[in-house]
Parts: C-alpha cells; sequence; structure tokens
C-alpha cells in the first residue's frame, strides 16, 4: 500500500469535518514509507464499512513473505468475513 497515492492521514481525516463527521476511524496502518494511514472506517449512522486493506489474504494468499499467517491474522479474516455476513 503506498498511502501517498491513495491513503489519507488520521490528522487529515479528522481535519476534515465533513468526514470526521460521517466516519470513525477503526484501524490505521503504516505503508512501506512508514507513514500512518487509515485502513478501516465505519459510519456513525449507516451501514457503511470502509477497508483500505485486504482482510482474505492471511488465509488465503501464500505468495508473498510479508502476509502474516499467524493464528491471529487468521482469526482477524474469519472476523471480517463474519462482519459482513452477520444478521442484523
Amino acid at each position: 500500500m503506498d498511502s501517498k497515492n491513495y491513503g489519507i492521514s488520521p490528522e487529515r481525516m479528522q481535519a476534515n469535518q465533513e468526514l470526521a463527521k460521517i466516519f470513525k476511524i477503526l484501524t490505521t496502518s503504516v505503508d512501506e514509507y512508514n507513514k500512518v494511514y487509515v485502513s478501516t472506517v465505519q459510519a456513525y449512522n449507516y451501514p457503511v464499512t470502509a477497508f483500505q486493506w485486504h482482510p482474505e489474504k492471511n488465509a488465503f494468499e501464500w505468495g508473498p513473505k510479508a502476509i502474516p499467517h499467524t493464528e491471529d491474522a487468521i482469526r482477524v479474516t474469519q472476523q471480517a468475513a463474519n462482519f459482513f455476513i452477520r444478521y442484523d
């Protein structure tokens, strides 16, 4: 992930009043240049959650060594999948 081209820093997102009143930041990540970017947001009043990462990679992509396959990483993948298929 190259945040300088595609990501938004937490500070910039929070400074944008329109974004800040719609979305809460759930997670941040660090890109290859050690820049922090917002990686998961959720709307306060709408059924919207957005990921700037690939929750499926930990369980299903075994090529690049940078992708962790620890028990915790696999659990994150499962929790993300469960979140999207839950019944409300």
